[in-house]
């Protein structure tokens, strides 16, 4: 009885065993098959590639025990980024990542404040507002609002360098300048507050980023700053009637302004031959029909004159205080009808999906409209059959990690839908949206936000930084390629690093 009684145990044991084992490779099965449909997926790792990929894994492991329970995507950008900067040994190699292009990035918050409080409000006829909020006509202008004059207009309008002088402290009053332009310490309130707040930062430097020097400077250091954070193409919105003037009383139009991008592009090809830039014509959504068609217009014409640097239009600004899509679709249809008469259409890549209101329609008409890409689109994954349809074109998604955590949409990266995005193998994007803002220049914190919050690894990084380039709007096949090639073999310098430690 008691060898009857072993055997049976040892039967049993077996087919547990048995069924263990079948059930453990049905498991990895199933998590294999579903990473294969993901975006990381779609990408094969050379030899090479897996090695690096081994090291970057434990070099998470360890990101995730240094921080604890204070996991940076889970908390608020302004009080994550200490540690991000002192303590991360991610993000460093985040940084000297070749991340491709950004096809989400305003131009008047592109570059990092940091170069116009150095720069612009050291010279002697910059001037600071610093009487009360008041509405000028149809403008605001806000307490601490930044212009220049020869003579400021009232005694309201003090000059910065000499309240920096009185200050008895250059630095502290240049931090808290700095401070002032970004929504650090702002970014509290409902939804209508925080965009109020946003809005306010645009009034403060406006005056300044028009100022035809400034703009000079300005856009020459965004260029700068996007390229030695890896960017090889540039993709902003812009206003497609972005006017500066000068202290001799002299103004400067739109044209103007396109001429000099094109010229700091060339100067910013000196540093590398592959980097180019597009612009997407924008303007808010609270405005009248009538100004939406007349910028339409301008851009239709500007797209045919400026072919290899204008892409398309988009309407911009808070998606549930503005008017939706829907409301201009006459002005949308009447400029596809005249774009019939030229040689170059006007494509339209619609911010769409950006809200917290579940009744808000601008992904339908973004998708009929035939929007090249969508502009955050947080709000697809609720359309399933939206979904369906953005799965089977080639519509990029340009996601803003960052921007959508400071502006309240998702507090934790790990519940953006961009990660069900990813797993489900869309083509998406990573982008600043308005670092200037935000504090930063540059990608790659929000490429930090998703590589902690979606847990990405090398073929993860790898595909992401391949939709950039394969979803931007380049002019040509020519500069197309020569983009590529030239991320490609910084792409492979940055694995060779990571082996080398």
């Amino acid at each position: 009885m008691r060898i009857i009684g072993v055997l049976l145990a040892f039967w049993v044991c077996s087919v547990q065993s048995e069924s263990l084992t079948s059930y453990i490779t049905s498991r990895n099965d199933l998590i294999e098959e579903e990473y294969r449909e993901s975006l990381a997926g779609k990408v094969t790792l050379n030899s090479y590639e897996q090695q690096a990929d081994i090291i970057f894994n434990k070099m998470m492991q360890y990101e995730l025990q240094v921080m604890g329970d204070n996991f940076p995507p889970a908390i608020n950008f302004f009080t994550s980024k200490g540690f991000i900067d002192n303590s991360s040994v991610i993000f460093p190699l985040l940084q000297r990542m070749p991340k491709g292009a950004v096809q989400h990035v305003h131009f008047d918050s592109s570059g990092s404040y940091g170069w116009l409080v150095s720069n612009a409000t050291y010279n002697p006829y910059c001037y600071m507002y610093t009487g009360q909020t008041t509405k000028v006509g149809n403008d605001t202008l806000f307490q601490g609002s930044l212009q220049f004059f020869t003579s400021p207009p009232s005694s309201e309008w003090v000059s910065v360098p000499k309240l920096r002088a009185t200050s008895g402290d250059n630095s502290a009053f240049d931090a808290a300048l700095l401070k002032n332009l970004t929504l650090e310490g702002r970014d509290v309130g409902d939804y209508y507050q925080l965009w109020t707040s946003f809005d306010r930062v645009f009034g403060l430097v406006a005056g300044v980023l028009n100022y035809v020097e400034v703009a000079w400077g300005y856009f020459e250091h965004v260029f700068t700053e996007m390229l030695m954070d890896g960017v090889l193409r540039l993709e902003m919105r812009a206003s497609p009637s972005f006017a500066m003037y000068d202290l001799e009383g002299n103004t400067y139009n739109e044209y103007y302004f396109l001429d000099m991008v094109q010229t700091l592009v060339t100067q910013a090809q000196k540093i590398n031959p592959s980097f180019s830039v597009g612009l997407i014509m924008a303007v808010g959504r609270h405005q009248p029909k009538e100004v939406i068609f007349n910028a339409m217009n301008t851009s239709l014409h500007l797209i045919n004159q400026y072919p290899d640097l204008i892409m398309g239009f988009d309407i911009d600004g808070p998606e549930d205080e503005g008017y939706p899509l829907l409301y201009f679709i006459d002005q949308f249809l009447a400029i596809q009808n005249m774009s019939a008469n030229f040689k170059y259409g006007l494509p339209f890549y619609f911010h769409a999906g950006e809200t917290i209101l579940s009744n808000n329609t601008n992904l339908y008409d973004a998708v009929l409209l035939k929007s090249v890409r969508i502009g955050h689109g947080l709000q697809l994954a609720k359309h399933p059959v939206l979904m369906d349809i953005v799965s089977s074109t080639p519509v990029a998604i340009e996601v803003c990690p960052i921007s959508n955590q400071i502006l309240h949409f998702f507090d934790d990266m790990r519940t953006h839908p961009a990660m069900e995005y990813f797993q489900r193998g869309f083509p998406i994007s990573v982008n600043p949206d308005d670092p200037a803002i935000y504090g930063y220049g540059g990608v790659s914190y929000d490429y930090y936000y998703a590589t902690l919050g979606w847990t990405l690894d090398i073929a993860g990084l790898k595909q992401l930084c391949l939709n950039s380039l394969t979803y931007s709007t380049f002019p040509n096949s020519t500069i197309e390629m020569q983009t590529f090639n030239e991320w490609n073999l910084l792409w492979n310098d940055w694995i060779q690093n990571i082996i080398k430690g």
